[in-house]
């Protein structure tokens, strides 16, 4: 799992290449993730990395910009088995 590869997920899932362009828009609050697209990301992380996120495990905070995404899918991927 690196930065580059997430970050293109983020670009993939809400269909924007701001999220490379700004690194800390609030994702939510900017409409370029919602339920649907989050479901999506959840899917994508899964078929690309193995890793599971189910909605409880899921902390909006934590994923507010691109850069906290990483930062908490990073450490989800050095914890998991």
């Amino acid at each position: 799992m690196d930065h580059d590869k997430l970050m293109q997920l983020l670009v993939e899932v809400t269909g924007s290449t701001q999220v490379l362009r700004q690194p800390n828009i609030r994702l939510f609050d900017a409409q370029l993730l919602d339920s649907i697209r989050l479901v999506d990301l959840f899917l994508a992380i899964e078929e690309s990395f193995g890793i599971t996120i189910s909605p409880a495990d899921f902390d909006r905070e934590a994923w507010a910009t691109p850069e906290a995404f990483v930062r908490d899918m990073m450490a989800r991927a050095a914890t998991a088995p």
